[in-house]
């Protein structure tokens, strides 16, 4: 099979899937629709180009079908654009940002028609005419990615920066292409086989957006672990492609030992793929990379932080009772203890909240505090029980005797000025127990730290 015929096969079936996902979402405005058209026209010219690839037929409708397809993408940022320069304005402020942009538009295609007639472009010429039509429309489609990442608020960018991404990455690849293509009145054809991988690639960045920003596309639940999945199929794809680039110009230049540096490279390719993808500590880290940059945030922070000093600034008990609370209630846990460091020597439980104290000593050299201090690492003890060397990075981590007896759920360090003044146990929480990952242990560690400096405090003015 042709590289061409796979490039724009995963292309069409990559679009099409995204369509299908955009499908399932019954609330469709203005935008969402257009988007759904973009994707549809993309995963259609994909499917065409394919096609004909494989019956090897020139199709004289699939250029057509390529500029229904940048037509469809430029209007439906020009929809992103008109509701980007209507927020906070008023309607003819936002229409006069709006012709600004046709305008500078306008004056870039004037600008490049002037040229291309300079250089004695023979328009009249099908194929001369269909590149300088898809070179306007790379640059003006840049143009409009621009405006748009600029006139949306600061603080509303991260919503749209991977669908900027995405299509600029696009429009980049098609103007490089194309002025290839009129400078040697030709289309690369490496150019053109790796476009539709490249297309493919960047339907994810797209697809990142949707899922973030509930303001113009309403919230499309996809599993985290598919995405997870799909993620680790598309670094594993790029890293084997790259490898196997590099492979084929070892074997073009390798002379009589090319073949066989060759087929060594690529088993050893193949070999520490295998060896990333099996290490648990990887596969954990590309997780927390997904769940970070991939998927909204699931704390309203403000309403948190809100909640935690009500807790610990107001009452009556004591601040040790109230440190506890305002720590426990983050995750939901039913109950928790303190406990302080005492005379720089051993840790003892000040205090508890719906849990039995424990008249016992933690060394302040064990494992598990020296663990705590060096990293900051909320323990969760059903995790270093599956996976023990997610924990290992001083050595074996051993926790006390005491902690398998009450087997509690997190130990959550209080930090202050990069010294472990003390740590707190929590218990299960039924709600939360399968579903602890870093937002948790990040917001958990913030509280504690805050919490540790309460607690100084009050250590001081009793001193």
């Amino acid at each position: 099979m042709a590289i061409e015929t796979i490039s724009y096969t995963i292309s069409a079936f990559v679009y099409l899937v995204f369509f299908t996902v955009l499908l399932t979402d019954k609330h469709r405005g203005r935008t969402k629709q257009l988007l759904l058209a973009s994707a549809l026209a993309s995963a259609v010219w994909s499917a065409s180009v394919s096609l004909q690839s494989i019956s090897s037929t020139y199709y004289p409708y699939s250029p057509f079908l390529e500029i229904v397809k940048n037509v469809a993408w430029l209007w439906f940022i020009m929809s992103m654009l008109s509701a980007a320069y209507s927020q906070g304005v008023s309607l003819s402020q936002g229409r006069k940002g709006l012709i600004k942009t046709v305008l500078i538009i306008a004056a870039i295609v004037f600008i490049m028609l002037y040229g291309f007639i300079q250089i004695g472009l023979q328009t009249s010429n099908e194929a001369g005419l269909f590149i300088v039509v898809q070179l306007m429309m790379a640059v003006v489609g840049i143009v409009m990615v621009e405006q748009l990442y600029r006139n949306i608020p600061l603080e509303q960018r991260w919503a749209i920066k991977y669908l900027c991404l995405g299509l600029i990455g696009s429009y980049i690849y098609n103007f490089y292409m194309y002025s290839d293509a009129l400078l040697y009145q030709r289309i690369d054809p490496v150019l053109w086989q790796t476009r539709g991988f490249i297309e493919a690639m960047l339907v994810p960045l797209i697809a990142v957006s949707v899922s973030k920003d509930p303001l113009w596309s309403p919230e499309i639940f996809i599993s985290r672990r598919v995405v997870f999945h799909t993620t680790t199929l598309l670094a594993s794809a790029i890293y084997l492609l790259i490898m196997g680039v590099a492979g084929y110009y070892v074997k073009e230049f390798g002379g009589s030992w090319g073949p066989v540096v060759q087929a060594f490279f690529l088993f050893f390719t193949v070999l520490v793929l295998v060896l990333i993808l099996a290490s648990r500590r990887i596969r954990a880290r590309l997780k927390v990379f997904v769940n970070k940059h991939f998927y909204p945030y699931k704390y309203d922070y403000r309403e948190e932080w809100l909640r935690f000093i009500r807790t610990i600034s107001f009452g009556d008990e004591h601040l040790y009772h109230k440190s506890i609370k305002s720590i426990a209630q983050i995750i939901e846990s039913p109950g928790g203890m303190l406990w302080l460091r005492q005379n720089s020597a051993f840790f003892e439980c000040v205090d508890t909240w719906q849990m039995p104290a424990l008249k016992v000593r933690v060394p302040a050299a064990s494992s598990m505090t020296k663990f705590m201090e060096e990293y900051e690492f909320v323990i969760s003890v059903d995790e270093l029980n599956m996976e023990p060397e997610v924990y290992n990075r001083l050595g074996k981590l051993e926790l006390p005797s005491w902690i398998n007896e009450i087997s509690p759920w997190l130990i959550v360090p209080l930090i202050h000025i990069d010294e472990l003044i003390g740590f707190m146990v929590l218990e299960h929480s039924v709600a939360r127990r399968k579903h602890f990952n870093w937002e948790d242990s990040d917001l958990l560690k913030t509280a504690a730290r805050q919490v540790a400096s309460y607690l100084e405090q009050q250590e001081a003015s009793v001193a």
